[in-house]
């Protein structure tokens, strides 16, 4: 075995590195997850991410991926983003609650979503008449200390806007 041949051994394999756009899945108001009013998220117990606190009842996809989960309560569904990173998109604060009754999901499990797939509508009235919060925050509970996420947007926002990226490393 040549010198260089034995050097080569040592050195350390590329890693693939995979950026993900994500878009404002509401018409609102982008916020940082610390920002949001509930320390579970703000605190980051779930995972990093962001939020929307929406103006109008649609709720579309954050990203481009497959839909891997939908509570029974219909107020969090879970996708993974095409470069494997798993995402819950959670639908107002301590709406579980309200037992599915502000939502209608246009999706089900096994789905192909894109930024302009309309998960569903959740009722803002409702769920502010019940005395709930409506944000929809967006968490990654399964991001490796490697992995990053970038919100880049902030403020009102149209759904679909670019507003930041998540990286699989």
């Amino acid at each position: 075995m040549r010198l260089k041949e034995m050097f080569d051994l040592f050195k350390k394999s590329k890693v693939a590195v995979i950026k993900t756009p994500l878009y404002s899945l509401a018409d609102g108001e982008v916020i940082r997850i610390e920002q949001v009013n509930d320390s579970m998220f703000s605190e980051k117990m779930l995972g990093d991410g962001f939020s929307v606190k929406p103006i109008t009842n649609d709720v579309f996809s954050p990203g481009t991926g497959v839909v891997t989960n939908i509570f029974p309560t219909k107020h969090a569904i879970g996708i993974r983003l095409e470069n494997k990173i798993e995402i819950l998109v959670h639908m107002g604060i301590d709406t579980v609650e309200l037992q599915g009754n502000p939502y209608h999901i246009n999706v089900k499990v096994g789905d192909k979503v894109t930024k302009d797939t309309l998960l569903g509508t959740m009722n803002i009235q409702e769920i502010i008449d019940a005395g709930k919060e409506t944000d929809l925050i967006v968490v990654f509970p399964e991001l490796k200390v490697d992995d990053s996420f970038t919100l880049n947007l902030t403020g009102n926002q149209k759904h679909g806007t670019k507003i930041g990226s998540v990286t699989l490393v």
